[in-house]
């Protein structure tokens, strides 16, 4: 998989050495917007690592509007969000732009190779990335309202994980059930949140569904 990188800080070096020893081609890395979109553009990645929150001056483009410019120059160019704050917020921002081949991690999961480089092949297969802290965060502060009212609370359950990218059998392995007991439990959230698989990919619908419900 062909990857830029846009880091201003001193996380850019490990970062490229991590994804190169993990067998991704980093394409260009760089430190300010208009050097990254310049790679980008030029070279047309499948995925785009970016740092969220640019310090101040770096061109003065924040990572969303950076995610942004890209999105607009190539939709199917993967996004993935490095963050060092859990901001639900910011999360939803970047998922504004798009439903699909989209992800937002935490920083410190660069200490964990294996969640990064699965996030990124999530992304470049179209599928989200969403940060398990994330994720976590509206567990805990969730507003019980709206749609999501209508789940039970292993369907809720269910939906943070499909929030944060795990497929059927992963949720099965996490939950210690069955999968076709994770299958029922998806194939009941769906229903209830209206999701149809003509008009959605509903997997990454619910994702966003579930995002969508938390605290502003």
């Amino acid at each position: 998989m062909r990857v830029a990188l846009l880091e201003d800080g001193v996380l850019r070096t490990a970062l490229r050495y991590l994804l190169e020893a993990g067998g991704f081609d980093v394409i260009g890395d760089a430190g300010t917007a208009s050097e990254f979109l310049e790679i980008v553009a030029r070279e047309r990645p499948d995925a785009a690592i970016l740092d969220i929150r640019l310090e101040p001056g770096s061109d003065d483009a924040s990572g969303l509007v950076v995610a942004s410019r890209v999105h607009e120059l190539d939709p199917g160019i993967g996004l993935l969000a490095l963050s060092m704050f859990d901001d639900v917020t910011w999360a939803d921002r970047l998922l504004e732009l798009r439903e699909r081949g989209i992800g937002y991690l935490l920083k410190d999961r660069v200490d964990s190779p294996p969640v990064l480089f699965a996030a990124l092949h999530r992304i470049h297969g179209g599928g989200t990335a969403i940060d398990a802290g994330i994720v976590e965060r509206l567990v805990r502060y969730r507003d019980r309202q709206g749609s999501l009212a209508r789940l039970t609370h292993r369907e809720r359950e269910v939906l943070g994980l499909v929030a944060e990218g795990l497929s059927n059998a992963a949720i099965a392995d996490r939950l210690v059930v069955g999968r076709r007991t994770v299958e029922t439990h998806v194939a009941s959230l769906f229903t209830k949140l209206d999701l149809d698989g003509e008009r959605h990919d509903r997997r990454v619908a619910a994702a966003l569904t579930w995002l969508q419900a938390g605290p502003r």
